[in-house]
C-alpha cells in the first residue's frame, strides 16, 4: 500500500512527507520542538537505519539545529538522558518507507496532477532545490518559507476515492451540491483528492456531509495550519516561475505533496 501512517499524519508519497519535516524543522527554528512535533520527530527517528545507535543511552527531547560540520544547513539533533546530543538526517528515515528514486518518477508511475478550474489557472508545484540533508539550499528558500497571502478554510482533502483525472470536471459537479467549487486536483493513481471552494461555507458543508463518492467510502478534511500554508506556497511559486519564465510551460506534473495530515 501506498498509505503510510507516522505520529497519527497519513502520507502517500515521499515528496508529501518531505514537505512535512521541512515543516517541521521550520516551525522548530533552533529551538525545543512543540509538543505534536517532537512526537512526529521522535516517531520518525523511529525508521532512521541507525536507529539503536543514534538513541544511545535514551532520548530526552528532540529539537532543531546546525550540524557543525555543515552550519549552513538545518536538521534534527537528539539530547539524549546522559547529555549528549546527536544529529540525524530525517531523509535516511524517509528513504525506509519510501525509497529515494533520485528524484525521478518511476515509468507509470509519475504523480501527475489533472485540473479543472472556473477561471482559474492549473496550479502544479513548484520545484524545490535542496542540499543533501534535505535542507533548503542557501538563497533558493523553500515555499514553506515563504510568506503568501490566501484565505484560509477553503481547501478539503478527499481521500479514499480514486477517479481518473480526466473526470475532474465530473468532480468538481458533484461538489457544487455544497457550494461554488473553485478547482479541482486529482493525484492519478491513489486515492487522494483536493477540492477548493469559493468561500468557507461550502468547504465546511462538504467535510460534513460528504461521505462516499461513487460508492467508495471518503475521509473528508479540512485543510489547515502549516499544511494549508505549503499548499498555497507551491501554487503561487509557480505563478512566478512561469510568469518569470514568459508564460511557458506545461501542465504536467504533481502538485509537489502535501504536509501531510
Amino acid at each position: 500500500s501506498l498509505k503510510k501512517v507516522i505520529g497519527g499524519r497519513t502520507f502517500y508519497a515521499r515528496n508529501e512527507l518531505v514537505d512535512y519535516v521541512r515543516g517541521v524543522i521550520k516551525r522548530g527554528g533552533q529551538a525545543d520542538l512543540v509538543p505534536d512535533d517532537e512526537a512526529f520527530a521522535r516517531e520518525l527517528l523511529k525508521l532512521h537505519e541507525r536507529y539503536a545507535e543514534k538513541v544511545g543511552a535514551g532520548v530526552k527531547s528532540i529539537r532543531v539545529g546546525h550540524p557543525e560540520s555543515h552550519p549552513e544547513s538545518t536538521c534534527l539533533f537528539i539530547d539524549r538522558t546522559d547529555g549528549s546530543t546527536e544529529d540525524f538526517s530525517y531523509l535516511k528515515c524517509i528513504n525506509a518507507i519510501f525509497p529515494d528514486a533520485g528524484d525521478k518518477a518511476e515509468p507509470g508511475k509519475k504523480r501527475t496532477l489533472r485540473s479543472d478550474s472556473a477561471g482559474d489557472k492549473a496550479e502544479p508545484s513548484a520545484k524545490r532545490q535542496k542540499d543533501k540533508d534535505g535542507a533548503a539550499v542557501a538563497g533558493t528558500p523553500a515555499a514553506a518559507e515563504r510568506e503568501y497571502d490566501y484565505v484560509p478554510g477553503l481547501v478539503i482533502v478527499i481521500e479514499g476515492a480514486t477517479v481518473e483525472g480526466a473526470r475532474a470536471k465530473d468532480v468538481r459537479a458533484a461538489m457544487a451540491s455544497y457550494g461554488e467549487c473553485k478547482f479541482v486536483e486529482l493525484v492519478e493513481e491513489q486515492p487522494l483528492m483536493y477540492a477548493r471552494f469559493a468561500d468557507a461555507a461550502g468547504a465546511v458543508k462538504a467535510v460534513a456531509e460528504l461521505k462516499d463518492f461513487e460508492g467508495a467510502e471518503v475521509k473528508v478534511a479540512l485543510m489547515e495550519g502549516a499544511e494549508e500554508k505549503e499548499y498555497y506556497a507551491k501554487i503561487q511559486n509557480k505563478a512566478k516561475e512561469k510568469a518569470q519564465s514568459g508564460g511557458r510551460g506545461g501542465r504536467g506534473g504533481g502538485r509537489g505533496g502535501r504536509g501531510g495530515r
